[in-house]
């Protein structure tokens, strides 16, 4: 069982010295499901995360043995947290990796292409029941009143004539 970052990086580097990395990553499943570096903390007040700390870490020793799923479970709190304060220490490590730096900011700018898309489609469809409640309000106006400046201008009061 792997307790801490330190271990996992010291089995990567000895697996790779000795050419077992398709081993470990074969076997490493059983090693993670049991691991306490992987498990959250039940108490909410405390926000200590081994795992989510240091992903930025892992996700290179994953990317070196071909660790799928770890890679993956990384790759999604770093690009949930690309700009919080837990990478903002370390991103060295990451930009030397030139595949996982571009992987990591295109899924994050596709991310924030969704949430903008979202966004919009929540504002025009806000201001979509707006122009139509108002609109309604001014054609009923139109009909009762017959002044043409007063619906074009939208004035609050009734002209007085």
């Amino acid at each position: 069982m792997i307790e801490d970052l330190s271990e996992l990086l010291t089995i990567v580097l000895q697996a790779d010295y000795y050419f077992a990395l398709p081993t470990l990553s074969g076997t490493f499943s059983g090693v993670l499901l049991g691991s306490p570096m992987f498990k959250r903390d039940p108490l909410p007040d405390d926000e200590h995360n081994e795992f989510v700390e240091n992903a930025s870490k892992i996700i290179l020793a994953a990317k070196k043995f071909r660790h799928a799923v770890l890679f993956r479970e990384c790759f999604i709190h770093l690009v949930a947290n690309f700009h919080g304060s837990l990478y903002a220490e370390n991103p060295t490590a990451l930009q030397d990796d030139k595949d996982v730096w571009l992987l990591l900011n295109q899924r994050v700018s596709h991310l924030r292409k969704m949430i903008l898309e979202a966004q919009h489609e929540i504002l025009m469809a806000s201001i979509q029941d707006y122009l139509q409640t108002d609109l309604y309000t001014l054609v009923t106006e139109e009909y009762f009143f017959g002044n043409v400046s007063f619906i074009l201008w939208g004035i609050g009061t009734m002209p007085s004539g």
